[in-house]
């Protein structure tokens, strides 16, 4: 199992659930693999996290105080107006959230706790550079809906090409490998990764080429939905 950027930044905001997750795979030899690329972007974008926490708060903050408002407005009770005098100032100090140390301390908690089992994998970047300019001039996925960002045109394939040598490395070493699957789970619904519900045709085939098994494409919230995750992140 496969995580990609997007998949990191969901799955870190609820730290239980990861973690079992984490070891609970671990506990049954499935490999976890964290693309390098991955990992970079990661903490290259944690101030985006952060601050998309601290909207989402802050917007949950604001509904809360408009319903005791409409409440307010055919009441008199004097708790409704202790709670929304306290929301108003609450919001007052949801605005320095983005840089607290709570946050930063969450990210780094997750990915300590990822680093403790998976296994890192990088393609050397400058050999593998060239293969991706020239999938990237020919639409061949991952990326190519990326093409015109040239700060990120590339991110996508090194994602993929870090969690193929993953997969390579360290899958399972069967003989018979029917019934054995490789997930990537990913929240980027282009289709340059997917197709439907599918994987993208290109990339399920040169996954079964590169290690024999067959590969799934999952969102944070597909996986979360399964009876598998459910088991897997099951206290006690």
């Amino acid at each position: 199992m496969g995580f990609d950027t997007s998949a990191l930044k969901a799955l870190r905001r609820e730290p239980l659930k990861w973690n079992l997750l984490l070891a609970n795979l671990a506990s049954q030899s499935i490999p976890v693999i964290a693309p390098g690329q991955a990992v970079q972007e990661y903490w290259n974008n944690h101030q985006a996290f952060t601050a998309e926490d601290a909207n989402k708060l802050q917007g949950q903050l604001v509904g809360l105080q408009k319903s005791l408002a409409d409440v307010g407005a055919t009441s008199t009770s004097e708790h409704v107006e202790t709670i929304s005098n306290a929301l108003a100032g609450l919001r007052g100090d949801v605005q320095g959230v983005r840089d607290a140390q709570a946050f930063l301390q969450r990210s780094i908690d997750a990915m300590n706790e990822l680093l403790r089992t998976a296994h890192v994998t990088f393609v050397p970047r400058l050999e593998y550079t060239p293969i991706g300019q020239a999938r990237l001039a020919s639409k061949v996925a991952p990326g190519y809906h990326d093409a015109k960002d040239k700060a990120y045109a590339l991110g996508d394939f090194f994602v993929w090409a870090d969690f193929l040598l993953g997969a390579m490395r360290y899958g399972p070493k069967l003989v018979d490998s029917s019934g054995q699957y490789g997930l990537l789970v990913t929240d980027d619904q282009k289709s340059d990764w997917r197709t439907g519900r599918l994987g993208q045709p290109s990339l399920t085939a040169e996954f079964r080429s590169a290690c024999g098994l067959e590969l799934g494409i999952a969102s944070v919230k597909e996986l979360q939905a399964t009876e598998y995750f459910r088991l897997l992140t099951r206290r006690g």
